[in-house]
């Protein structure tokens, strides 16, 4: 794989209301989780891999056990917050289009911080398909190579976002 960069290009615009809904992994390269990933028009994202959903505004705990059980690498400050705001932002101005997942950290109440998770590329091969690049927040790549693992292919199974979290969430339907 190449070194990642970031460039600034002109996007046709493609409308925000595409990405909301919720989107099965197809391809995970790399990887082994099957799951999902969902957008409300809100900013907030819910994420279920391997029959476990997080998302939206949730408890300090359910995230941390969350990513320990996926592998996902903690960020020191998630441990003395007291809540946490899953958010993404899109950016269709760039060329490949921008889509960053990141975690606002609340102390108290007050956020305290913002966590970038992953930082994004995103093309729609289809209305119901989306080829994504992901980076873990540190750089963005500039281009699609579907030889890396941290290329995952992404298919619409619904308009509205799946928005149950915790240990009793129901996990869709990924058939």
């Amino acid at each position: 794989c190449k070194e990642q960069v970031e460039e600034e290009k002109p996007e046709d615009s493609v409308k925000f209301e595409k990405i909301i809904g919720t989107w099965k992994i197809l391809e995970n390269r790399g990887r082994d989780a099957t799951g999902f990933i969902a957008f409300d028009r809100r900013g907030l994202y819910y994420l279920g891999l391997d029959n476990q959903v997080l998302g939206g505004q949730m408890t300090t705990e359910a995230i941390h056990d969350f990513l320990v059980a996926n592998n996902i690498p903690i960020h020191p400050e998630l441990y003395s917050s007291s809540s946490v705001s899953m958010q993404y932002s899109l950016d269709e101005s760039k060329k490949p289009m921008w889509l960053d997942l990141f975690i606002d950290v609340y102390k108290n109440g007050e956020k305290n911080d913002t966590k970038i998770i992953d930082k994004g590329i995103i093309r729609f091969l289809r209305d119901d398909i989306i080829e994504s690049r992901w980076h873990d927040g540190r750089g963005r790549y500039a281009f699609f190579d579907t030889t890396c693992i941290d290329t995952v292919i992404l298919e619409k199974i619904s308009n509205n976002p799946h928005k149950y979290t915790g240990p009793d969430a129901d996990f869709p339907s990924l058939e």
